[in-house]
């Protein structure tokens, strides 16, 4: 990566620098992070100590402070995978007396364009962006980031959280996007959301799979592979064996899931302060998705976990199905998320969720297109999991 050359700005006629984040740095971060969240921040990078010195050795993740006499009075991340040409900004922080001058909007802006255009080796930044009060969308939104998607009770930080999905593209991006995609009736009201945020000049049509009948829902016993490294060894060893050319992988699994007899391994990224699991891959060539997937949360439920999020290409129409069918609710359309190394082509991709907590929107600050988003999620989710029942009623 190269390097980020410091930034000099101006606040109240008083200078403040923009620079790499340092190790020595790590008492202000702590503190700065500790002093906003009082503890129940979820990101370990921001509030253990061990943890920061280790992100500062990660090529893979660009820190950005504010300094002010000496002082760090705010701070921001890039977690970058350049093999997939994307990152996600995360864990903007200020401190509350530094509030009002446009910091965050400015520092985020100059790490977003060092990102895309100082060495030009991202296509896309996204963030999840917390609900709970209204500036975090507003600045995203000011450096030109639009939503996409939410994703509903997704963190705990002192209660259920739910934030929303901001995404910004290179200007060459949507060039490469590859337009042929198989969307189900349940997915094409969240994708002509999309639709119309970037003014997509086409015109696809909803499908409709034929009802057929359900195969016989059959509980897949699991055996436990609970280690982060051992897990992140085995999915690196089965990428390079399957000669993966379409990825989105910006984080690593740290449990796996397997069946020897009927060779399935289920990567999985599981933080259990959260309750929550992201379906990273499954390594399964059978066709019984509802089945697997059934399977997979009936397991993880026993875990504590409540929560699960998995990424389906927009072209696999069944798939997207059997997610359905398996309680898995669509909450996110992801223009140009998967990268195909060979021909530099990015793919769409379709966001499910499945929450066993009760859904929460009291407390959201939610305007223009997140507002949308949450009532097209809570319109999938009452037909998936009410459907017609009170009609029926008479």
């Amino acid at each position: 990566m190269k390097k980020f050359n410091s930034v000099e700005l101006t606040y109240n006629s008083e200078p403040f620098l923009v620079r790499h984040a340092k190790v020595e740095d790590c008492p202000l971060i702590m503190d700065l992070y500790n002093r906003l969240y009082r503890g129940f921040y979820t990101i370990e990078f921001c509030t253990n100590a061990q943890k920061y010195i280790e992100a500062m050795e990660d090529p893979t993740i660009l820190w950005l402070v504010l300094e002010h006499n000496k002082k760090v009075v705010a701070s921001v991340f890039w977690k970058i995978n350049a093999e997939c040409r994307i990152a996600k900004i995360m864990g903007a922080a200020v401190r509350p007396e530094f509030r009002g001058l446009s910091i965050m909007k400015d520092i985020a802006k100059i790490g977003c364009d060092y990102c895309f255009y100082t060495k030009n080796f991202i296509d896309l930044i996204y963030s999840t962006t917390r609900t709970n009060a209204p500036a975090p969308q507003k600045i995203l939104k000011s450096i030109g980031f639009d939503c996409i998607g939410i994703l509903p009770n997704v963190v705990k930080v002192k209660s259920f959280e739910t934030h929303s999905i901001m995404v910004k593209y290179h200007n060459s991006v949507m060039e490469r996007r590859q337009r042929e995609y198989n969307l189900l009736s349940e997915v094409f009201p969240i994708y002509k959301l999309v639709k119309e945020t970037f003014n997509f000049d086409e015109n696809p049509k909803s499908l409709e799979l034929p009802e057929k009948k359900r195969l016989k829902l059959r509980d897949i016993p699991f055996e436990a592979i609970y280690h982060p490294s051992k897990a992140r060894e085995l999915f690196e060893k089965r990428i390079k064996e399957r000669n993966f050319t379409e990825r989105f992988f910006l984080q690593s699994p740290n449990l796996v899931l397997y069946n020897e007899d009927l060779d399935i391994e289920v990567f999985i990224r599981w933080i259990d302060d959260e309750k929550q699991a992201n379906i990273i891959w499954l390594n399964y060539e059978n066709k019984n998705w509802y089945n697997i997937l059934n399977s997979i949360t009936d397991f993880c439920y026993n875990l504590n976990i409540r929560y699960f999020e998995i990424l389906i290409d927009a072209w696999d129409s069944k798939k997207q199905k059997a997610a359905i069918e398996a309680k898995f609710v669509p909450s996110a359309y992801f223009p140009a998320l998967f990268f195909n190394e060979n021909n530099k082509v990015r793919r769409d991709a379709v966001v499910f969720v499945r929450s066993f907590e009760i859904l929460d929107f009291s407390e959201i600050y939610a305007s223009g297109d997140s507002a949308e988003y949450i009532k097209e999620f809570y319109r999938s989710w009452e037909r998936i999991y009410i459907g017609n029942f009170f009609k029926n009623l008479g």
